[in-house]
């Protein structure tokens, strides 16, 4: 597949190069950060980009790896309203990119990620989407990454996520203290 991949912070680089690694073609790395956005086009043969406007407008798939505040602001800037668009939160709906995109889903990696720690091998990630042709190929997607994953639905993801979130970070918070 031909992908975008929107966000070079650290699940954006783990996906980037899980896809890329796995034979997918990521054609296009946007970032708003220049330094960290370069970096990661170069790893995976992609071109760069920080414009909004210059977004490629012929992706089969879009992935945005940005933060919950920002998924509904950056799928609007998506030229191609066919491709598929993905967002990789788990405590976000399926449908906040449903007026931006015909074709959506969800690719929530159940990991955490730490730039000063080596990229785990595989991850289980949870998948979702708006139709069944989409869900189809969000499943193609996660299983060229040799891993596992769960279809589940907006609200089953999200508490997921909390006792994920629960479990793995408050757990080395207490450790911490």
């Amino acid at each position: 597949m031909n992908i975008v991949i929107i966000g070079s912070g650290n699940v954006g680089c783990y996906l980037s190069e899980r896809l890329y690694a796995s034979g997918h073609r990521i054609i296009q790395i946007y970032s708003r950060n220049n330094t960290t956005g370069r970096k990661l086009a170069k790893k995976v043969s992609a071109s760069f980009t920080s414009n909004p406007k210059s977004l490629n407008s012929e992706a089969d798939v879009y992935i945005l790896a940005v933060n919950d505040d920002s998924i509904a602001e950056v799928a609007r800037l998506i030229p191609n309203r066919q491709g598929i668009v993905l967002h990789t939160s788990g405590a976000s709906d399926l449908n906040i990119i449903a007026p931006f995109s015909s074709n959506f889903g969800v690719l929530y990696p159940l990991q955490s990620f730490a730039s000063h720690q080596a990229w785990p091998d595989e991850t289980t990630y949870c998948i979702e989407a708006n139709n069944r042709g989409t869900l189809a190929r969000i499943k193609l997607l996660a299983e060229s990454l040799q891993s596992k994953w769960v279809a589940l639905n907006s609200e089953k993801r999200a508490k997921l996520h909390v006792a994920a979130v629960v479990v793995n970070n408050f757990t080395n918070h207490l450790y911490a203290l």
